[in-house]
């Protein structure tokens, strides 16, 4: 079973435009697409489930062009992706080789408040090793 681009969009659109309408992300697109695709294949007592698992702000680019919209609707829309937005971020690129070598491990243990997967405070950073240099970028 596959699912085209061109089916999720358009079953993104059919489900936003229905009576009660409702946005999918790609994802959930995805996986009711396959459902009707599937369903004749069931008795005609059967229903099926769908989960959405994802919220469509994450994919504005996929949900504008799938409604024909320069703007994503309000459905679209989450607080915190919106908050994130306009954070400050660093970014910390080294060359695999020093990711592999023993002293990086405890590196990454000393320097864990630049290394954790939370929100990376705004101050510059000052690379420790000549392999790892450290950008800046605000929007």
């Amino acid at each position: 079973m596959s699912v085209s681009d061109a089916e999720t969009l358009a079953t993104i659109r059919q489900a936003f435009t229905a009576d009660l309408p409702y946005l999918l992300d790609p994802h959930g697109a995805v996986a009711v697409t396959a459902a009707r695709k599937v369903l004749s294949q069931y008795p005609a007592y059967t229903r099926m489930v769908c989960l959405a698992t994802a919220h469509p702000a994450k994919f504005p680019d996929i949900i504008t062009n799938a409604l024909g919209t320069s703007n994503p609707p309000v459905q679209a829309v989450h607080p915190s992706l919106e908050q994130m937005r306009t954070r400050c971020r660093h970014l910390r690129i080294c060359d695999l080789k020093s990711l592999a070598s023993a002293w990086f491990v405890p590196w990454i243990r000393q320097n864990k408040e630049i290394c954790s997967w939370q929100s990376i405070p705004a101050s510059p950073l000052k690379p420790s090793h000549p392999c790892c240099r450290a950008t800046t970028w605000e929007h």
